[in-house]
């Protein structure tokens, strides 16, 4: 009984340490941490960065986002492009591939729409 005892504490102890050793990835790596977002096939924006703000869902292209946003979670099979200005004008402008996740566009975006940046 009492090796019994022993071999299972043994074996907690093993778990618990197995449990908390956590991997992480090596410097300069980037993990593409999901913002929360429903899971639609849309692009969710943001107003403030890293998912901050009030949330948007964009389904086809915008001429005029109001209000402008800073973060975007792509969730389409596209690319996007996201504008500084309204009417996909201005000089900042940032494309977001399918699946990917900005956290800063670093300009606010005033438009949008479905394809590379010209």
């Amino acid at each position: 009984m009492k090796r019994l005892a022993q071999k299972t504490l043994t074996l907690a102890a093993v778990v618990t340490a197995a449990a908390g050793t956590v991997v992480l990835p090596a410097a300069g790596a980037h993990a593409d941490r999901q913002l929360p977002c429903y899971k639609v096939a849309a692009v969710c924006m943001w107003t403030e960065p890293s998912g901050g703000g009030e949330q948007r869902l964009l389904f086809r292209e915008g001429a005029i986002i109001r209000p402008a946003v800073r973060s975007a979670q792509n969730q389409t099979f596209e690319t996007w492009c996201f504008y500084e200005q309204p009417f996909y004008a201005g000089y900042r402008r940032r494309e977001i591939q399918s699946h990917e996740t900005v956290y800063d566009f670093g300009f606010t975006a005033y438009s949008a729409r479905p394809g590379n940046c010209y």
